[in-house]
């Protein structure tokens, strides 16, 4: 009970519609084994790595983190295949240090409050965001191959925010990660029920590829952004 204030499951329309996008641009992502090590960092039961199995995607090689002891469980028994890790990220990452730079794919529904207790586990200052979305973006962004994807699904305030703090985030990123694509999704579906139960929230779906190094700026086309 105490994780239903802030766990809300991704959608299955909507981890379908990701695994679909990305189907086509798997071959692009495999390392020279032909494998694609990735990674989803906060897996829930794993509704995101379930849309990305079967035919199509029998090259992905998952790590998964799930700070909910249930959960983690759940998928443990669900997904023997999987790599579960239960816990904060920010424990796994220190755990992980080799993986930094080798993941070809990342795909998380992030929680969206603030990281707690945990945000003293990472030694890096350079990431040091109070939101837990942020926080995971950055960081497991920062673990992906050069021409890596990773989609994560979070608050629209990311992309369109107009506070300096947004504007300097986006910047951090960008400097990083090239934008591919975004969708705003609606927060109802249809027939006027939320998107997600018990919640109307107004996300997006964002599509990074990994740059392999940092710019000296943001390039000209992403100024807008």
């Amino acid at each position: 009970s105490r994780g239903l204030i802030h766990e809300y499951y991704t959608p299955t329309r909507v981890a379908r519609a990701i695994a679909e996008a990305l189907r086509p641009r798997l071959a692009d992502l495999a390392n020279e084994d032909g494998q694609i090590l990735s990674l989803e960092p906060s897996a829930g039961i794993g509704r995101l790595i379930e849309a990305l199995s079967g035919d199509g995607f029998d090259a992905l090689r998952w790590h998964a983190c799930e700070y909910s002891r249930i959960s983690g469980q759940l998928l443990s028994a669900l997904r023997p295949d999987v790599d579960v890790s239960i816990g904060p990220l920010e424990k796994w990452v220190q755990e992980h240090a080799e993986l930094q730079g080798e993941l070809g794919l990342v795909v998380s529904n992030p929680p969206y409050g603030e990281r707690g207790a945990a945000q003293q586990l990472d030694p890096d200052r350079a990431y040091q965001d109070r939101r837990a979305y942020v926080y995971q973006m950055r960081r497991t962004l920062d673990f992906l191959r050069p021409g890596g994807i990773g989609v994560y699904l979070v608050p629209s305030g990311f992309l369109t925010g107009m506070g300096p703090e947004f504007i300097e985030l986006r910047r951090k990123v960008l400097r990083r990660h090239h934008l591919m694509a975004a969708f705003r999704l609606p927060s109802e579906s249809e027939d006027k029920k939320p998107l997600f139960p018990g919640a109307l929230l107004v996300t997006d779906v964002l599509f990074f590829r990994a740059r392999g190094g940092e710019l000296a700026d943001v390039v000209a086309e992403d100024q807008a952004i």
